[in-house]
């Protein structure tokens, strides 16, 4: 779960657009629950991009280098 903030306040405290923050905090309630259901592969994506870190990291300390 991600937890958003949203600094778009008048120096009155005021929303800017209060519909706009109304419709935005609708939508990321809809986006949350895709992600919590790992909707979209996040979870597979971060488990690949892991493995494809540490498999570069490890490469890197044996001395090979990607980038030549």
């Amino acid at each position: 779960m991600v937890n958003i903030l949203i600094h778009q306040f008048q120096p009155d405290g005021g929303v800017v657009d209060k519909a706009a923050l109304e419709q935005f905090q609708k939508q990321w309630a809809t986006y949350q629950k895709v992600v919590d259901a790992d909707g979209l592969s996040h979870k597979a994506v971060g488990k690949i991009l892991h493995a494809l870190r540490s498999i570069s990291n490890s490469l890197r300390s044996r001395g090979h280098n990607a980038r030549r």
